[in-house]
């Protein structure tokens, strides 16, 4: 459940709108054709020439900035991102579920590693 927690937040991450945040280009999964939670998310949200044009751009080989940057638009409007972290955080709630059957100080030190996982940013 971590993990899944942790890769969801990525994908979250991926679409900020600023690389100063993550320290990598905005959007590197949706130009690289990468399906990820936010994507399917904004695909399933999203209608007609609007969905259509995430489509094209998701399914090119080499879409160009300007593509990917107006992709990224439409699909931050959707609120797929918000969906996507209340996904993480059931995610962390099982895992921290889970931890009850661990000791202190053992139990507090993974506790608090899975609740930063969906509260980092980068």
């Amino acid at each position: 459940n971590l993990g899944l927690a942790f890769q969801i937040t990525d994908d979250v991450l991926d679409l900020e709108p600023s690389a100063a945040l993550t320290g990598k280009p905005s959007g590197m999964d949706l130009r690289e054709g990468r399906m990820n939670t936010v994507i399917l998310v904004a695909l399933e949200k999203l209608e007609g020439g609007e969905r259509d044009r995430v489509v094209r751009v998701f399914m090119a080989s080499s879409p160009s900035t300007d593509d990917v940057e107006s992709a990224l638009v439409l699909i931050r409007g959707t609120g797929a991102g918000g969906v996507a972290i209340t996904q993480a955080q059931k995610h962390v709630d099982m895992a921290l579920e889970a931890l009850e059957a661990f000791d202190e100080p053992v139990r507090q030190y993974l506790e608090a590693m899975a609740l930063e996982v969906v509260r980092r940013r980068s």
